[in-house]
């Protein structure tokens, strides 16, 4: 039979097509953006000077450009940062929104070749003086993104009344009028994200934040505009209820660390659980909850923040982010815009917030289940606010349970549950525990306050779910200690490895109070070790995006062909991922309409052609075949059979075995390397150069792109095709540290040549 060869689809089992609908719409919407600043740097349609929202729409559209990835240094970004530096702002919603864009840009101009300088010489108010009633209009000589990023920020600290409320304008710590909670929101928002960027907010101020946001909570869980004295209510719609919960989730962050010293039972907050209680119940993403379509892009991006804050993919069942960007999608204006008329800049600016940042990966999975679950609240959000902080790509948290699809928990490599109790899982939950890894995925597990009931739970655990492998302590030398931060202490990390990949890995010491405590000297430690298996377990960092599982799902088809693959049990460690090669089936079954049945392993005796013209001989370590094995797989060859057979990891000591054993065990049958003119290599996929896994190919030199497979051959055909490389990883999908193997794509491309070919089509 003769196949057509196909047109590749996106990555199987993945959501590829939707995020190439998102980035297509991101590179439309920044262009629209673009042209929006304009000759003196300021945005379009910039309101009048006597404006208190003055410079807010230059600021919010540099803002959502830099956060879009639009370098520092463009011309536009350039002309605009600098007209904001010299503008002079009066508002609450104008300097907060400065202070996100100056906060956006003073990192990129430490080493910028011309850094931003404002054009006057004028002299500024020091932030010492009495507050007055404006951000400083013009900065010294010398002044830069981060000076001016200071400056706002003094100068919102003093704008806040008397009770931690916000207006229009500056209330210089005393009573006002009327307060509303759409300023207080852009004030806080302002004054946090330049405390990632390191400016020092006073402690005491947070407290005075929280107490005012937790009085305007509302009955219902929910907050409105408008801020009014108690008793009094107030209507509480989706957007200011996603704010207060942004809010929230910020002085929980800043001033509750330290209360979770000890393990408690229950690590909730009463006023977030019911916010986000609020939100479960009214959350849709077609329009703002109680409000219509009134600010509904205003929704989405406060609706994204609780999302990356809190840690939750879903909210009363709703994907916020697959939901809420498809329906951008939908709305985008061809000339890459949303809204309309005036509105379009903040809309567009919006969005793009909405987009950019809620398809950041996933640093780790927490798990929630039945018990004391989450002792450390804050733990995985402190770890990927400071791996965003430290690293090239902003990264986020989700936390999944046992009602999530699988697919879900595969956002992240890692699966981390944290435990402060004892704990015991069900059978159904065991079984999910180990599809999720036999898919490729690693448990990472940690007894929050050294408990040593959970560590007993889980070494039980592992013994149910890994009964081929031991859970065993880590070398002092294994390179989880090593791989990005060479640790000084080893904590004493138990493991359970296949040989080819570690599986899963306990913490007996608790991991998650340092990250609960945040990245100071003391608690360094746990922020190094939780990057080392971030880079270890994603081979340094090969993110994922939410949505792009590795695992495919089945297409329905009548098939064209169907071919039959069995692999073979031996004295070694034999298959160590039992659903590598079924992943492959899948694979080609989607590709090719062809059905590929791969066998549970059988004894080598057991070996009939007719019944399995193929078999395969994967395996990791070394092995030694009986006399009797010797002797069933010749009389097997000489039968018709053929044999494919692959060192599972790259494994040297299984490569060791199989030369050994394999040459010469057949008459004239050596293995020998194929001829690049070999038909394996083109027989449907081009193969004649593939690619190795990026540390493996450096060792290669010129020959990095060789296939470097070998062959005997049988009666004048290929009788046992031998891959002294990894095939398995690269056919399960799984990123595995300094692996001696091929690509994902290669190994899925040679495998499927080579079952083609040896199956005699």
């Amino acid at each position: 039979m003769v196949l057509s060869s196909p047109v590749r689809a996106a990555e199987p089992g993945s959501t590829g097509a939707f995020y190439a609908r998102v980035a297509e719409a991101e590179t439309r919407g920044v262009k629209f953006l673009l042209t929006q600043i304009g000759p003196d740097g300021a945005a379009l349609g910039e309101v009048d000077p006597a404006n208190p929202r003055y410079g807010g729409r230059t600021a919010l559209c540099v803002y959502a450009l830099r956060a879009a990835g639009v370098d520092a240094k463009h011309p536009d970004i350039q002309r605009a940062a600098q007209w904001l530096l010299n503008a002079k702002l009066t508002g609450t919603y104008a300097v907060a929104m400065r202070a996100c864009a100056m906060a956006e840009m003073h990192d990129d101009h430490a080493t910028a070749d011309a850094p931003l300088t404002p054009t006057s010489t004028a002299a500024t108010t020091p932030t010492t003086t009495p507050a007055t009633t404006s951000a400083p209009a013009t900065a010294p000589a010398d002044a830069s993104a981060a000076a001016r990023l200071k400056e706002d920020v003094a100068w919102l600290l003093r704008a806040a009344a008397d009770n931690g409320a916000y207006t229009y304008t500056s209330s210089h710590g005393k009573p006002a009028p009327e307060f509303d909670n759409s300023n207080a929101q852009f004030a806080v928002l302002g004054l946090w994200t330049a405390a990632q960027h390191g400016v020092e907010i006073p402690p005491p101020f947070w407290g005075l934040i929280e107490r005012y946001w937790l009085l305007q909570q509302q009955p219902d869980g929910g907050w409105g505009y408008f801020a009014r004295p108690l008793p009094a209510t107030t209507k509480t719609y989706g957007s200011m209820t996603a704010a207060g919960l942004a809010t929230l989730y910020i002085t929980f962050d800043t001033l509750h660390r330290e209360d979770f010293l000890r393990c408690k039972a229950s690590a909730e907050s009463k006023p977030i659980a019911d916010g986000l209680k609020w939100l479960t119940k009214n959350v849709t993403t077609d329009q703002n909850p109680k409000l219509g379509e009134n600010r509904y892009y205003y929704w989405l991006y406060t609706l994204s923040r609780v999302g990356l804050a809190s840690g939750f993919k879903q909210f009363g069942g709703v994907d916020w982010y697959a939901q809420g960007g498809t329906e951008l999608i939908r709305r985008q204006n061809p000339d890459g815009s949303w809204d309309y008329a005036d509105e379009r800049l903040p809309s567009t600016a919006f969005a793009l917030l909405f987009l950019t940042r809620g398809r950041d990966p996933v640093v780790m999975n927490k798990l929630a289940y039945k018990g004391q679950w989450n002792a450390r609240p804050r733990d995985l959000a402190n770890l990927a606010a400071w791996m965003s902080q430290n690293f090239e790509h902003s990264l986020k948290w989700q936390i999944v349970n046992f009602d999530a699809d699988l697919s879900m928990w595969h956002d992240a490599q890692i699966l981390y549950i944290s435990g402060s109790a004892p704990v015991e899982f069900t059978p159904e939950q065991i079984d999910k525990l180990r599809r999720f890894v036999d898919q490729g995925g690693t448990i990472v597990t940690e007894s929050a306050c050294a408990n040593a009931d959970f560590t007993l739970d889980m070494t039980t655990l592992y013994g149910l779910l890994f009964d081929r492998y031991e859970l065993k302590r880590l070398d002092e030398n294994h390179p989880l200690y090593t791989v990005h931060t060479t640790l000084k202490v080893r904590p004493g990390l138990l493991a359970v490895s296949n040989g080819v990949r570690v599986l899963a890995v306990h913490c007996p010491e608790e991991l998650s109070l340092g990250l609960q405590l945040g990245p100071n000297k003391a608690n360094r430690y746990a922020f190094d070790l939780a990057t080392n298996m971030f880079m270890f377990f994603t081979d340094r960092s090969a993110y994922r995006l939410p949505g792009q599982t590795p695992w495919p799902a089945a297409k329905t088809f009548t098939p064209k062909e169907t071919l039959r693959l069995t692999p073979v049990k031996f004295n070694g460690n034999y298959m160590p991922e039992p659903l590598a090669w079924k992943r492959l089936a899948i694979l080609i079954g989607n590709r090719y309409e062809v059905k590929l049945d791969v066998d549970e392993p059988i004894d080598i005796a057991e070996l009939d052609p007719a019944e399995h013209p193929v078999a395969l001989f994967s395996g990791e370590g070394s092995f030694e075949l009986t006399p009797a094995q010797s002797e069933a797989l010749k009389v097997y060859l000489a039968a018709g059979g053929r044999l494919l057979v692959e060192a599972a990891g790259g494994s040297r000591a299984f490569d060791e075995s199989a030369q050994k054993q394999l040459q010469g065990l057949f008459g004239q049958g050596l293995l020998r390397p194929l001829v690049p003119s070999h038909r394996l290599f083109r027989i449907l996929e081009n193969t004649e150069k593939v690619m190795f896994r990026a540390n493996f190919a450096t060792t290669l030199g010129d020959r990095r792109n060789d296939p470097r497979v070998q062959a005997a051959i049988v009666d004048n055909t290929v009788g046992i095709l031998y891959f002294p490389e990894d095939l398995t990883m690269g056919l399960l999908g799984a990123n595995v540290y300094n692996l001696r193997g091929y690509s994902h794509q290669s190994a899925i491309d040679l495998a499927t040549n080579a079952i083609w070919l040896l199956s005699g089509k």
